[in-house]
């Protein structure tokens, strides 16, 4: 929400990151922080902790729920647990926006769609891999859909973008330079960058 001035921004990341590192790479945000934590990692250069959060699969993460047959995102972090059950059904959702506000940070980091102006009118295409082999998203906006999906082949990450008219697009893959581009499908390649999921 830049609050913290700029000075201190890294060392408050720093702190995140130690915080998160001492609860074992699991998750202590409710309501209110979930939403903002991979994306602050991410835009500070931890997103290899990010992905570390989203892969986990030990109790409390997101990966928990799907290690026990979830297909939707749950209200609570215990919402079942294997030593407590389920929880009441008075706040029990087990289909929830919250806890699955994580869903802006895949299509904005993990997929790289970012809006660089309102309605989309200029896009960024940056896909960060992280510890997965492929992802996909697409986003209807309002000039049209915008697509990417990337997936890891042999040494390369390859990017395939498809840009509506009317938008401006810029694409980077990860340890290359940007590249402006116009609507349409493009396809790219770059060397895989070193795998590091945290």
């Amino acid at each position: 929400m830049d609050l913290i001035p700029e000075d201190l921004r890294a060392r408050a990341a720093e702190r995140l990151v130690e915080n998160i590192e001492r609860h074992d790479f699991h998750l202590t945000t409710g309501f209110v922080g979930v939403g903002l934590l991979c994306p602050v990692l991410s835009e500070m250069g931890y997103s290899e902790v990010a992905h570390r959060l989203l892969l986990n699969d030990t109790f409390p993460s997101w990966g928990y729920s799907i290690r026990h047959g979830a297909t939707t995102i749950w209200e609570r972090w215990d919402g079942w647990t294997e030593d407590a059950g389920f929880q009441t059904p008075m706040m029990n959702s087990f289909n929830h926006y919250s806890l699955g506000s994580v869903g802006q940070w895949l299509y904005e980091y993990v997929a790289g769609i970012r809006a660089l102006a309102p309605g989309y009118a200029r896009v960024l295409i940056a896909p960060e891999p992280g510890g997965l082999e492929w992802a996909s998203a697409t986003y209807r906006s309002v000039r049209g859909p915008i697509k990417s999906a990337w997936r890891r082949e042999a040494d390369e990450l390859r990017l395939e973008v498809e840009i509506p008219p009317n938008v401006s697009p810029t694409v980077r893959l990860p340890g290359q330079a940007a590249v402006e581009v116009t609507a349409g499908r493009h396809e790219f390649a770059a060397p895989l960058p070193e795998r590091n999921a945290g």
